[in-house]
């Protein structure tokens, strides 16, 4: 187990034990800790300090300064330090929603034509990034030199094939789901190990292991309320 998921691991159950701790007392001791109970939003500033953390691309800056930001104004409404009311910004999902739609297609274009470009060059691009929020989103990952990836779905889906990609020895792949799920297709003769870590979520490796394991593909990151799935 690498020190980063074990570290990881340690602070979400820690938080989420005392936090179920506090809520008991609450119940059955007639203890007041609402003034506690206040920092829950510290969760996401969690999420997205793990995001920032570990991302090396724009999609995941974003995503991780946009949890970071929600915990930090969250905490501060509660201390009634500021005014912010989740239910007056919801048009914002909405253009958010929209944006993604228009900006979708355009996307898609031009990673194909990366794509084809890089294929006829005899380079194909050994990293991955893609990101759903409230969207889906199907990938076919053809790389022979697939060293590493990034996932993000927040209440939205991403399907990943790599049927057809290969490998030297092993790659990385790092997830984020948040609400979200995460399909990842593997070839037969990838081994799957899973370091990622789920709170109130859950990851499948659904994968046969091959007779000769000389190609791993290693899960890493946070699942929450969501899934990750991994088959051949």
């Amino acid at each position: 187990m690498s020190p980063r998921r074990d570290q990881t691991r340690m602070v979400l159950g820690g938080f989420a034990v005392l936090i179920g701790a506090l809520a008991l007392a609450d119940n059955l001791l007639q203890i007041n800790t609402r003034q506690v109970l206040q920092f829950w939003p510290v969760v996401f500033m969690l999420i997205g300090a793990m995001k920032l953390s570990q991302t090396r691309h724009t999609s995941g800056y974003v995503v991780g300064a946009v949890f970071l930001s929600l915990g930090v104004l969250l905490t501060l409404h509660n201390l009634e330090l500021i005014s912010f009311r989740l239910r007056d910004w919801w048009p914002l999902l909405v253009i958010g929603a929209g944006v993604a739609m228009i900006a979708k297609e355009p996307l898609r274009r031009r990673m194909e034509n990366l794509q084809q470009n890089a294929h006829a060059s005899g380079m194909e691009n050994a990293d991955l990034s893609a990101t759903a929020v409230m969207s889906g989103n199907n990938l076919s990952v053809g790389s022979q030199d697939f060293r590493q990836g990034e996932v993000t779905a927040v209440m939205g889906g991403i399907e990943i094939d790599f049927r057809q990609a290969s490998m030297q020895s092993e790659a990385t792949l790092r997830v984020l789901a948040v609400m979200g799920g995460i399909e990842i297709k593997v070839p037969p003769d990838w081994s799957v190990e899973c370091r990622a870590t789920a709170f109130l979520g859950g990851v499948e490796d659904k994968t046969v292991p091959p007779a000769q394991a000389t190609k791993r593909l290693v899960i890493e990151g946070f699942v929450m309320m969501g899934g990750v799935e991994v088959r051949n």
